[in-house]
């Protein structure tokens, strides 16, 4: 199954589907859901530091430092082709976090959003992923649990501290 999925959006879509194996779905009927419903996780993210991705070729030398020197931030989601597009780019941290708070409650605003579940991942900046959560939990109340976990290193490493990153399962991805 291509899941057009990366990161903590497959960990979500995975999820998901051991939940249903464990209520005694079929193997099939897993699959099936995870066909049907793969291009409906979404994924948001922003990082802090252009020069991470410089470094990891996914940003020109001229654009890290434009970027740099501007406060710009990279607000990143990944449509139903499966890549990692930037969706705008904003000035300030702040900015970057309104943009994903903002498009985590457009898409919710589309469904009903009782019980939905929200994974924050996050490379050392804990304070902005609290502040996310109860930005969406005051926002749409009726929202499930909101966790935040801490990325590991590979991707941390790959974007450097200040990834954000925000994952769940919506009517159906949307990067606004």
């Amino acid at each position: 199954m291509d899941t057009r999925c990366i990161s903590g959006g497959l960990g979500t879509l995975v999820e998901n589907m051991v939940r249903l194996r464990e209520s005694g779905k079929s193997f099939d009927e897993v699959v099936e859901w995870g066909n049907e419903n793969k291009l409906k996780i979404a994924h948001r993210f922003t990082v802090d530091d252009l020069n991470y991705l410089k470094a990891g070729g996914r940003v020109s030398n001229a654009s890290a430092l434009v970027g740099t020197v501007l406060n710009i931030k990279p607000v990143l989601y990944v449509p139903d082709a499966g890549t990692l597009d930037v969706v705008k780019k904003v000035r300030g941290r702040k900015q970057a976090l309104r943009a994903i708070r903002d498009g985590i409650i457009n898409d919710l605003s589309k469904t009903d959003a009782t019980g939905t579940e929200i994974h924050i991942l996050h490379a050392d900046c804990h304070a902005d992923a609290e502040w996310v959560r109860d930005q969406v939990t005051q926002a749409v109340p009726e929202v499930g649990r909101i966790t935040i976990t801490s990325l590991g290193v590979v991707i941390g490493a790959h974007c450097g501290p200040g990834l954000l990153a925000v994952f769940y399962l919506c009517a159906g991805r949307s990067p606004e």
